[in-house]
């Protein structure tokens, strides 16, 4: 994952997430450690953070997975970019109505496939400049699916 100081620049380091609050290597709950006192989670509000991917050739492959045991939704993210962010929303502003009410800090989730943010300064980071008559080429894949085992609820 990608270290961001207080005012969420990355500052080019990495650190591993393994057995963190950061840890989604297993399924879990997203907001089983959402409040832990670290400051990364304090700073960012939850997760606004990058993770770098295993993979890192351009081939399309499995970025992150997200489940709801109760309904059995899945979404599947697939993507040729070296990292995604996961964001949790700790910045929604309580005091705008959304389709089903009032939006509440922590009320959703997104999921960015991306290159490291802030590579013009740091020069290890990918160059995802985009230059004249160059070729962007690359894939995010969103795909939903429902455990057809789960007992749907209406």
């Amino acid at each position: 994952m990608l270290v961001t100081d207080k005012f969420f620049i990355p500052t080019g380091e990495f650190t591993t997430v393994e057995n963190t609050a950061f840890d989604f290597l297993q399924p879990k709950p997203i907001g089983q450690n959402i409040f832990n006192q670290n400051e990364q989670l304090i700073w960012n509000k939850g997760y606004n953070h990058c993770y770098e991917l295993d993979d890192t050739d351009t081939k399309i492959r499995l970025a992150a997975v997200l489940s709801d045991i109760e309904t059995g939704r899945q979404l599947s993210v697939y993507t040729t970019k070296p990292a995604i962010l996961i964001y949790s929303a700790g910045f929604l502003d309580s005091s705008c109505d959304g389709k089903n009410g009032t939006l509440h800090p922590y009320a959703g989730i997104c999921l960015e496939t991306q290159f490291f943010p802030d590579f013009p300064n740091h020069p290890e980071f990918q160059d995802n400049l985009l230059s004249k008559n160059s070729i962007y080429q690359h894939m995010t894949q969103y795909q939903f699916t429902i455990n057809a085992n789960q007992e749907l609820r209406c």
